[in-house]
């Protein structure tokens, strides 16, 4: 809702560009996140990353419809849908793979060990120094995923910026 008033009111690339700056912001602070730093930190992270998503696909899907005919937006709304699950399903198969790849390289024999902490019961089996290590590990793989975040977050600005200057809805008129 915040998003279509604000669209109206500026331009596409306005929201764009904000909606990346927040990604970049969101992206920053998972990168300086630490096991020290807790919940709290992770969750602003997450929370400036939704809303940089939220102020990016509003626009993006607006701005198409907007592009085309009538008759055509069901067509490329559904477009920008299917492409936008692909890249999510890309986005998360990488994302894992250079989370299982750091943990690999990192660690080879802890590859399996790693499983164990997500099961309380067999958690509580490790011994106190292999959980240290163990954590310390998800904590190094997930500091590569958050600064894939970072670079990709930094694409997607320089995309942003690439949206005409001065196009918004309230500019442009129905087909």
């Amino acid at each position: 809702m915040v998003v279509g008033r604000l669209m109206v009111r500026t331009t596409y690339r306005l929201t764009a560009v904000l909606g990346t700056l927040a990604l970049i912001a969101g992206s920053a602070v998972l990168i300086a996140l630490t096991p020290e730093r807790g919940v709290i930190w992770a969750s602003t992270g997450s929370l400036l990353l939704g809303i940089g998503m939220g102020l990016c696909n509003t626009t993006f899907i607006v701005s198409i419809q907007a592009a085309v005919p009538w008759h055509q937006r069901g067509a490329a709304t559904s477009s920008c849908m299917f492409l936008r699950f692909v890249g999510q399903a890309l986005g998360a198969a990488t994302f894992g793979a250079v989370l299982n790849l750091t943990i690999l390289r990192t660690d080879p024999e802890a590859v399996h060990t790693v499983d164990q902490l997500l099961d309380p019961a067999q958690r509580d089996g490790l011994g106190g120094q292999e959980l240290v290590h163990l954590t310390e590990l998800i904590a190094h793989a997930l500091h590569n995923t958050y600064m894939l975040a970072g670079v990709l977050s930094v694409i997607a600005l320089a995309l942003a910026l690439m949206v005409p200057a001065r196009l918004s809805p309230a500019q442009q008129t129905l087909r």
